[in-house]
This record gives structure tokens, sequence and C-alpha cells, in this order.
């Protein structure tokens, strides 16, 4: 089980009204998957896309260097207690304690 913060929680809780309303838009176009986090259509986020049109511009615009989409892992990973198993950008799993 994880626990979310109450932000996290309502952030998301409107992420699903949004997709909602997204999803009467487009009707019978509506690929349904069953992601949190998809395109306009439902289908699953492309990770060139995301990094390229989304990460680029966030990054820029709050002034913070421009860093790979995988490289927002490893923090997080490093903060967990416990060994951890780690896959880095395109290399082989690596098992930390």
């Amino acid at each position: 089980m994880v626990k979310l913060l109450p932000g996290v929680l309502s952030a998301l809780f409107e992420h699903l009204q949004a997709q909602q309303q997204r999803r009467e838009e487009v009707g019978g176009r509506w690929n349904e998957q069953g992601f949190v986090f998809t395109n306009e259509l439902g289908e699953p986020l492309e990770r060139h896309n995301l990094a390229h049109r989304h990460l680029r511009k966030i990054l820029e615009e709050a002034g913070l260097p421009q860093i790979r989409l995988c490289d927002l892992r490893h923090p997080a990973t490093r903060s967990m207690p416990g060994p951890k198993r780690l896959r880095a950008c395109g290399a082989s799993p690596v098992t930390t304690a």
C-alpha cells in the first residue's frame, strides 16, 4: 500500500474528472486501456513525447536544469528503505543495499 498526501489525492481526482470530460468529448475514439495518465485518446503516453514536450517545458519554466526523464527516479529510490532493484536508462538491473 502506498500512502499519498492529500494534495496528491486531490490532484489525481481533478485529473480523473478532466479525463472523464475528455472521454465524453471524443466519444467512440477514446481507447480505454485502464491507464491513469494518457494521451488525448486514452492511449498510453509515449516516453519520447513526455520527455520532449512536457518535461523540458516544466523544467525550463521552473528555472531548473534539463535532465532525462529516467533521472527522476534515482532520488526517490535512494530514500526508500532496504535493498532496491534499479534499472538505469537502458542498462541492466542492479541491486543496491
